[in-house]
């Protein structure tokens, strides 16, 4: 396997941290080819060795900042409950979103809106399936519908939670008090009994 030119990988990463630097500065940017090889300080035809068009790029440029997001949270023990899970995870994520909201809005609002929205989608339902206490529930109880399904529509629902959350933007999100909402609505959705609802959040018990 031959190893990757470094140049290469550093006029792309130089591609990547100029898209960042550009939805990180204001809401709703031009974005145009011109402007981000100078931004980058490379050349068009760099741009398209790496990038078929922009839409590739803020994809890109969206997975990274997405992948050091989700490299923040905590991995679970065998003694991790689903409240400790939620509250940890959820409220690193909401935090570093929070602090990234002008990038995030830029990018729901652009032309990479919808592969932004999927691979959070994917992400979030990977950690559910795999990283959580709810993976071994999904994957052992009997349902015709696929763990993988399940985790996706749970998924979906903290997506559009996210989504909602980040575009208005006159709602100050708390990461506190919506990472228990989500961590809540996904139990529930997992079908739970009421007296593990309330072993798993004994502070919101009926």
């Amino acid at each position: 396997m031959t190893a990757q030119d470094p140049r290469t990988a550093r006029s792309r990463q130089a591609l990547i941290d100029a898209m960042t630097r550009i939805l990180d500065s204001s809401t709703s940017p031009e974005l145009n080819v011109s402007d981000m090889v100078k931004e980058a300080g490379i050349s068009r035809p760099t741009f398209y060795q790496h990038f078929g068009d922009m839409k590739a790029l803020v994809q890109a440029a969206t997975q990274d900042r997405l992948n050091a997001t989700f490299d923040a949270t905590q991995p679970i023990t065998i003694n991790t409950s689903w409240a400790q899970f939620a509250r940890t995870n959820f409220r690193l994520m909401l935090a570093e979103m929070n602090k990234n909201r002008t990038f995030y809005i830029n990018v729901l609002r652009g032309v990479g809106g919808y592969t932004a929205t999927n691979d959070v989608l994917e992400m979030i339902a990977n950690k559910i399936l795999n990283r959580s206490p709810m993976g071994p529930v999904l994957r052992t109880r009997k349902s015709p519908v696929s763990a993988l399904e399940q985790a996706h529509f749970m998924s979906a629902g903290v997506v559009w939670l996210l989504a909602r959350r980040i575009l208005d933007e006159s709602t100050e999100t708390n990461p506190e008090e919506l990472a228990d909402h989500m961590g809540i609505l996904l139990l529930h959705s997992a079908g739970v009994s009421q007296e593990d609802f309330n072993t798993a959040y004994p502070e919101y018990a009926n």
